[in-house]
C-alpha cells in the first residue's frame, strides 16, 4: 500500500511537472513574441525562442518519463497487491477451515462429555 501511495505521489509530481512544463512553454512563446517585436535582428529573437522551447520541451520530456515510471510502478504495485490479496484469501480460508474443525471438535467433545455424564449417572444408579 505504501508503494502504491508512493507511486501515486510520483505520478502526481510528474503531472505537476508536466503542467509546469506546459506553462514554461507558454511563457517561452510569450517571450518570443515580445522579443520579435522589440528586436530588429530576427535571428537573435529566433535563437532565444529556440533555447526556451528546448528547455520547455526537455522539462516536458522529463515529466513524461517520470509519469511513465510512475505508471509502471503503479502497475507493479497493483500486481503485488492482487497477489497479496490472493494470499490473504487463502489465509482466511485456512482460518475458516480451522474454525469449522474447532466447532466440530467442540461439538464432538460436548457430545462425549454428555455421554460420559450419562454413563456416570448410570453407574451411580447401578451402585445405589
Amino acid at each position: 500500500v505504501l508503494q502504491l501511495m508512493n507511486a501515486v505521489d510520483v505520478r502526481k509530481e510528474a503531472e505537476l511537472r508536466w503542467v509546469e512544463a506546459e506553462k514554461d512553454l507558454e511563457k517561452a512563446l510569450e517571450e518570443v513574441k515580445m522579443v520579435n517585436t522589440s528586436l530588429v535582428d530576427s535571428k537573435v529573437a529566433h535563437e532565444v525562442a529556440q533555447e526556451k522551447s528546448f528547455n520547455a520541451t526537455s522539462a516536458a520530456n522529463e515529466a513524461e518519463e517520470k509519469a511513465a515510471i510512475a505508471e509502471e510502478l503503479l502497475n507493479h504495485t497493483r500486481k503485488s497487491l492482487l497477489a497479496q490479496q490472493h494470499q490473504l484469501e487463502k489465509v482466511r480460508k485456512f482460518i475458516s477451515d480451522i474454525e469449522d474443525k474447532s466447532r466440530a471438535f467442540a461439538a464432538d467433545l460436548a457430545a462425549a462429555k454428555s455421554e460420559v455424564e450419562m454413563q456416570s449417572e448410570t453407574v451411580r444408579n447401578a451402585r445405589e
